[in-house]
Order: structure tokens, then sequence, then C-alpha cells
């Protein structure tokens, strides 16, 4: 056998055992028609340019098209309608306007009216205590000036506050013990609470210690 057919040769049966190792298994039927097809070519140059091809159109039905969220790198999340998600205000007005209600809508008789008018009584009790919780009005019975210059101040009701470390304003140098001081407190809008001293206007943030 002539150098040049048998180089051809090898080659042809270097593609096909290339191409046995290429094609996926879920293929295999697809790969024998085409090697079967590639065997009856006239000559072993139009077996390798056969084989070839089937390679190549084998290789264009393997990719999968990518879908155009993961070519832009969106990401595919999932909501919950219609569940509320309001704020503490919102829900405090809410709450409000449903108690306003209660209050000027006569009471009800007839079968059921207890059960009726307890449940108008109960939310006016809720609002009222949520009010009451939301914020803290009493007079100053003592305070004290701790290390840093800071407060810390025991109310009528018993509550005792402490001015936080985080805070640096020196308003203990200001308070005399031979005055009458009242305070509000009430939970600051970014967090913990604040506590004003409604005689020298002035607010400190704070933590209840007891």
């Amino acid at each position: 056998m002539p150098i040049r057919d048998w180089a051809v040769s090898t080659g042809s049966l270097t593609a096909i055992l290339v191409t046995s190792v290429l094609l996926p298994v879920s293929g295999a039927h697809a790969q024998e028609d085409a090697i079967a097809r590639c065997r009856t070519a006239a000559t072993a140059e139009a077996r390798i340019a056969c084989l070839e091809d089937a390679l190549r159109a084998d290789s264009r039905e393997d990719v999968v098209e990518t879908p155009q969220t993961a070519e832009t790198g969106q990401r595919r999340g999932f909501r919950l309608p219609g569940l509320p998600f309001g704020n503490r205000e919102q829900r405090d007005s809410e709450g409000a306007v449903a108690a306003q209600a209660d209050e000027t809508m006569p009471p009800v008789d007839g079968l059921g009216a207890e059960q009726v008018n307890a449940r108008r009584s109960n939310r006016r009790s809720v609002q009222l205590a949520a009010a009451e919780d939301d914020r803290v009005d009493s007079a100053i019975a003592a305070f004290e000036v701790i290390p840093y210059e800071r407060l810390e101040i025991t109310l009528a009701n018993g509550q005792v506050w402490r001015q936080i470390s985080a805070d640096n304003q020196r308003v203990a140098t200001r308070m005399r013990q031979n005055r009458d001081y009242t305070a509000s407190i009430q939970e600051g809008r970014l967090g913990g609470y604040q506590l004003r001293i409604n005689e020298l206007s002035r607010i400190i943030r704070v933590e209840r210690i007891r």
C-alpha cells in the first residue's frame, strides 16, 4: 500500500475513533448512522470529510441557548402578593381610625350584640395601651451625674434611664438639684430611646436600666 493511502486510511480510522469518543452517548443511533453513511464514500478523503461534517453537525445540536436573563445577569426571584408590609406609623394610623369609628358607632343590640360591643371595647383598650407604651411622660424624681458627665435619671413612676455612652451631650452641667424637671421619653426614629428634659428643651439618648 502506498504511504499516502496508508496515511489517509490511518487518518480515517483516527477520525472515526475521535468521533466515537466526542459524540454524546444519547446520540448513539445518530452516530452509527453517520459512520455507516460515511463508510460508503468512494475515497478516504471523502470519508474523512463526511465524518468531519457529521461531527460539526452534532456539535451544533448540543448547543443550548442561554436564557436572556442569564445573559444580562438578572436574577429571578419570587414575590408574595397581597401581604401587608406597612410600617409602624401606617399600622398605628389604621388602628386609630378603626378605634375612632368604634367610638362614633352606637352600641348594637339583639342576638350576639355582646360580642360586637366587647370587640369594640377591646379594640379601644388595645389602642389606648399602645399609645401609652409609645411615650412616657413623668416628673423627674432624682438625677445624678455618672462618669463622663452623663446623666442617670429616676422618674416618678420608678423607671431609671441612663444616658448612653455614645451620646456626648453634656446636659448634666445645666441641671440644678433645687429645680423640678419633667421628662418625655419615646422611641427614636433610628432605634433606641430619646429622653427630652422639657424645661431645658434638650434631648439625650438613653437606655432603661431599671
